[in-house]
């Protein structure tokens, strides 16, 4: 399957690039109550290792998603081929503002991190799960 086959579908496609190895809890909110999207969940290359057990636990959960097209693409393939983009504090928010993708920082790392971009509106900073919901609906 070529990236383009795999992400041709009407749902909103939205990256989330982990820090840690471990899914934030605003984004298990997010993937619980928002149906209509895919998650595209890349690993931080030094947590690469903990790509089987997450797939295990997400697949308890009734979303669409996908982790291991996410982590074999290269990082622009993927997030050129997305909606939205979400991270904690990564500097994939600022890759995908050059790329003109929507980018949303849910961590307050992020928001200090990007607070001149978050302030002229040009990356998002997402404090609760209803912030992501509505930026979603947005698109």
């Amino acid at each position: 399957t070529t990236l383009p086959e795999y992400l041709n579908n009407n749902k909103v496609k939205i990256l989330y690039c982990m820090q840690s190895p471990k899914i934030d809890t605003i984004i298990l909110n997010a993937m619980e109550e928002i149906k209509h999207v895919k998650w595209f969940i890349r690993l931080h290359p030094r947590t690469l290792d903990y790509k089987d057990k997450i797939n295990e636990d997400l697949k308890t959960l009734n979303i669409d998603f996908d982790i291991q097209i996410s982590n074999s693409f290269k990082f622009e393939d993927i997030l050129l081929n997305s909606n939205i983009l979400i991270t904690s504090w990564s500097t994939t928010a600022y890759e995908a503002y050059i790329y003109g993708v929507k980018s949303i920082v849910i961590d307050k790392k992020g928001y200090r991190a990007y607070k001149k971009f978050i302030d002229k509106g040009l990356i998002i900073y997402a404090k609760t799960c209803n912030d992501i919901k509505k930026e979603i609906e947005n698109i």
